[in-house]
């Protein structure tokens, strides 16, 4: 794994592209009414690797000893994703960002998406909704 490029050119041209995903994530959750200060907004990283490291390093401080912490991403990104932070960190949860839209209302939104592969794959998600949670299959 590279080394994450924290100099000023690389954090401060990621801002001219637009809201990063956590960004967005951070404001859909707060809409749903969870409170700011419960969400950790990570837009430093460049890559999956880069932001499990940084959340490793952050979570060895006082301030998060005993907090619980999840990833919330994308299904299929998840399960790409998840091996590389169990291993830096095995007590991490994940949370699938569709779980929140069907709950929202949105399964039809969700299994228009998953119409398409993703991820190289292809994902019933109908099938595996009627299993239990999405993040079962992590």
């Amino acid at each position: 794994m590279q080394p994450p490029d924290f100099s000023f050119e690389a954090i401060a041209s990621a801002r001219w592209r637009g809201p990063s995903e956590a960004a967005l994530i951070f404001q859909e959750l707060e809409k749903k009414g969870v409170p700011p200060y419960c969400i950790l907004l990570e837009e430093v990283s460049a890559s999956s690797e880069e932001n499990a490291e940084i959340l490793r390093i952050l979570l060895r401080r006082d301030c998060f000893l005993k907090k619980k912490v999840a990833v919330m991403s994308l299904l299929y990104h998840l399960k790409r994703i998840a091996p590389i932070f169990r291993q830096k960190m095995p007590e991490i949860a994940f949370k699938c960002a569709e779980t929140f839209l069907i709950m929202d209302g949105q399964l039809d939104r969700v299994l228009s998406y998953y119409q398409t592969p993703r991820g190289g794959q292809e994902w019933p998600i109908e099938e595996l909704l009627k299993q239990g949670s999405l993040e079962t299959i992590l």
